[in-house]
């Protein structure tokens, strides 16, 4: 009988042993589990961010190409700037709701410095006389403002080589107003 007590005994010690482990690790096993937990949560967080972020970066460059283009009409559209310069009344008006759009896509889209820029080459532009290589050069700067917030932010390029591809003479242009 004190054969069977004392494996009782050894049984409910080794039982006790095991218990007192087993409830020794169960903070660390919680804090494990909340660990695994807000790592996924983190994760499908951050997912969302990127899918968010990729989002956003699709409509900027959206509205940077709409300004671009806009741009490029009153650069190189013939017919659209006979109408403006005759002061066709669609021809303005369209202008007028293009640019509108255009600033708040910008504001909304584009970093502090690219919205300052506009902002100052849009009030420079609607000066009566202003230089138009002046403006021509802040038109070319503000693109390369908007070609880094679009993410080229170590870009070599500048307004002149944007100038480059619409104005075929624009080095003879630059050559005559250094001399």
């Amino acid at each position: 009988m004190i054969w069977i007590i004392l494996g009782f005994q050894v049984l409910l010690a080794l039982l006790f042993t095991l218990a007192w482990n087993w409830i020794k690790g169960l903070p660390a096993a919680i804090h494990k589990r909340q660990e695994q937990l807000f790592s996924q949560q983190l994760s499908k967080e951050l997912e969302l961010l990127k899918i968010s972020q990729s989002q956003i970066q699709l409509r900027k460059i959206e509205k940077f190409i709409d300004f671009a283009k806009l741009q490029q009409d009153i650069l190189t559209n013939e017919d659209f700037k006979r109408k403006i310069a005759a002061k066709d009344p669609k021809a303005v008006t369209r202008l007028r709701e293009l640019v509108v759009e255009l600033g708040i896509g910008l504001f909304f889209f584009a970093s502090d410095e690219t919205v300052q820029r506009y902002g100052r080459w849009k009030t420079e532009s609607a000066v009566e006389g202003a230089d138009p290589l002046e403006l021509l050069r802040g038109l070319g700067e503000l693109m390369v403002a908007l070609r880094r917030d679009v993410g080229y932010n170590e870009t070599n390029l500048t307004s002149d080589d944007y100038l480059r591809m619409f104005i075929t003479d624009w080095d003879k242009m630059l050559a005559r107003e250094n001399t």
